[in-house]
């Protein structure tokens, strides 16, 4: 037989379940009599989240990261390089906090290092998305996002100020605790999973009420009477065409349902998030059991709500990530009563048993892997060893051993497939498998790897190593950060409030502006002014006219003659989120002049890299179209001249 690989050592006992199950109960416990007992298992049924929504969590940040990656990547000599619209030398102006932000971005001008980076960050991703080291993972990545939005934050909006938020919370959380790389390299050495799916700490209680701050405090920055009293604020949004959808243009015939839509946005915000928190607390003085279940369903309710809020606001105007990243916020309050009910509506599977070579380290890794991410609830996995008949056969036919309810055993790729059958989440693909060629290579796949398992076990080498023990509260240290953090965070929010009231005067004595690096520092620095206090009045348009070294005249924008005509759709002239909002605060009155020259003479390098000769641009007129809307009249249009760049 092969050696061990490295990959673990001989066992003989089963292990349990790795996947995303039912862990094994805990022994029951009398009700709490004491008051304190009471209090503490309230706030962990409060503050607690589940180990499988953080690993759905864990998912979804992953997948926010790359994604973020991707879409930025195609603007990173343009928006990241000394060569594009911010050089490093302008930076610290363009960021008031320069002088608290640590950006690896800062540190060389070039494409290639800003590309080397953007890799980096995503093989952290990667590892974030697989489970491999997840807080080593969770905190690299924490640190390169905070390093990339520094370096131009020109091009940030609220949902990437939502996500490094999220990121940080989560550095303190067991993301790894269940369908993960690390659950399958702890289960390799027999390590027990959880014993109870609740995890509370008070960085669960951070992340959570760190999602309810950007509604509480977006509600109570909407101070206009657009908001208030009118109820316009919907019609103005939708009225913004540099962000409306084609269903958002349609809705602005429908002016009253739209005040119906101000004052629907309003109440969700101002109290949505408390039907998170308050059915329980209330029903806590009844019983834990009571306080328990009005939770889980007052839970599931909010995130339903705020899902469909989030796709409505997605489907009628151009956010960006930020609807994708707000669903992904609401993640970690999906209750253990979401999963129990999707394990139940499962369709019955049969038992399933995985016999391996108990002697062979890259044969246990790879079962272990399986029962991790397989999510098969009736899956065991075994060495051979154990059973006299399975491991003659073992031997006999040189494959482990998958036996189902039937009895029948299944050796090679069969075994594989009829393994992936039994899955609820892949077992579509065991229909592709199970075709004739795709089977043929399968098994001549399966003989090899069976030849050279020692050569096998390298391309597992992140199965070795150590992991991180199972979760069952917070660390003393991490909860003392948090908790002081989060304090801060509930500082900085309500002293971002427009009004001079009495809880901003506290805040600020509390909390002076002189100590913003508290926050700054870890990027927990925010400001939900989503719409606030009112929607913008003024949207447009640009028009780069060029005069050429021939006399001519173009457009660099769209490639031809200069027109002051509007174009269909104002929202389909950006490329991506990162140009929408670049060129949306371009034309803002704050927006320094020394950008739109920076922007104009991109413009211009950029046009002359693609001509030749006389059609080489000789200068630049930077103009903006702007548009003021106005509620029941006609809006008013404005030519303004933003930058004039003379060709040097």
């Amino acid at each position: 037989m092969e050696p061990s690989c490295g990959l673990g050592g001989d066992e003989r006992t089963s292990s349990p379940a790795c996947g995303i199950g039912v862990p094994a109960e805990s022994p029951q416990k009398r009700p709490p009599s004491r008051l304190g007992e009471r209090v503490t298992g309230l706030a962990a049924t409060i503050c607690g989240v589940d180990l499988r929504s953080l690993a759905l969590f864990r998912i979804g940040l992953a997948v926010l990261l790359l994604c973020d990656l991707w879409f930025r990547v195609g603007s990173l000599s343009v928006f990241y390089t000394d060569q594009g619209v911010l050089p490093r030398i302008d930076q610290p102006i363009a960021d008031p906090n320069a002088a608290w932000h640590v950006s690896l971005h800062l540190a060389n001008g070039s494409a290639v290092w800003q590309a080397a980076l953007f890799a980096i960050a995503a093989g952290f991703a990667f590892m974030l998305l697989a489970g491999w080291r997840t807080r080593l993972a969770t905190i690299c990545s924490w640190v390169l996002l905070l390093s990339l939005h520094a370096r131009n934050p020109q091009v940030l909006q609220g949902g990437d100020v939502l996500l490094r938020c999220l990121l940080f919370w989560a550095m303190f959380l067991p993301l790894g605790a269940v369908f993960s790389v690390d659950r399958a390299r702890a289960a390799l050495r027999d390590e027990p999973p959880p014993t109870t799916w609740r995890f509370a700490s008070v960085a669960s209680a951070a992340l959570l009420l760190q999602v309810a701050f950007v509604y509480w405090f977006s509600s109570a920055l909407k101070t206009d009477a657009d908001w208030l009293t009118d109820r316009t604020a919907v019609f103005y949004a939708l009225s913004i065409e540099q962000l409306s959808t084609p269903l958002g243009q349609w809705l602005l015939n429908f002016p009253e349902f739209l005040r119906a839509l101000t004052a629907g946005t309003m109440v969700q915000e101002a109290y949505g998030p408390y039907v998170a928190f308050v059915p329980g607390l209330l029903a806590g003085f009844w019983s834990l059991r009571l306080a328990g279940q009005v939770t889980e369903w007052s839970r599931l309710l909010v995130v339903v709500a705020f899902v469909g809020f989030h796709l409505g606001l997605a489907a009628t105007m151009e956010l960006g990530p930020f609807p994708y990243i707000c669903w992904v916020a609401w993640i970690p309050f999906l209750p253990a009563l979401f999963w129990d009910g999707l394990a139940r509506r499962r369709r019955k599977r049969d038992p399933v048993q995985i016999w391996y070579d108990g002697d062979c380290g890259f044969c246990k890794a790879m079962a272990r892997l399986l029962e991790t991410f397989l999510l098969i609830p009736a899956i065991a996995s075994r060495p051979c060893q154990d059973d006299p008949t399975i491991h003659a056969d073992m031997i006999a036919q040189d494959s482990w051993v998958v036996v189902g309810a039937d009895g029948v055993r299944r050796y090679r790729f069969d075994g594989l497939v009829f393994v992936l059958a039994h899955s609820p989440w892949l077992g579509w693909l065991a229909h592709v498998l199970a075709l004739g060629p795709i089977t043929s290579l399968g098994t001549r796949a399966y003989r090899w790897i069976a030849r050279h398992r020692s050569q096998a076990a390298r391309l597992l080498f992140f199965m070795r190593g150590s992991p991180s023990r199972n979760p069952k509260h917070g660390h003393m240290l991490a909860d003392a950060t948090c908790a002081f953090l989060l304090c801060y965070v509930l500082l900085w929010n309500i002293r971002s409030l427009h009004a001079n009231s009495d809880f901003n005067l506290w805040s600020e004595r509390w909390f002076p502006v002189q100590e913003n690096w508290i926050l700054v520092v870890p990027g927990l620095d925010q400001y939900w002014s989503m719409f606030s206090p009112r929607p913008l009045r003024d949207d447009g348009w640009y028009v780069a006219e060029a005069t050429l070294q021939d006399g001519s005249k173009v457009d660099l924008l769209s490639g031809l003659s200069p027109s002051d005509a509007k174009p269909r759709r104002l929202s389909a002239q950006y490329p991506n989120e990162r140009w929408r909002k670049y060129l949306m605060n371009l034309s803002g009155a704050d927006f320094a002049p020394r950008f739109r020259q920076h922007y104009a003479r991109w413009l211009c390098d950029r046009w002359n890299a693609a001509h030749e000769g006389g059609e080489h641009a000789g200068s630049l007129d930077l103009y903006f179209w702007k548009k003021t809307n106005r509620f029941g009249q006609e809006p008013l249009l404005q030519k303004e001249l933003l930058a004039h760049y003379p060709l040097q």
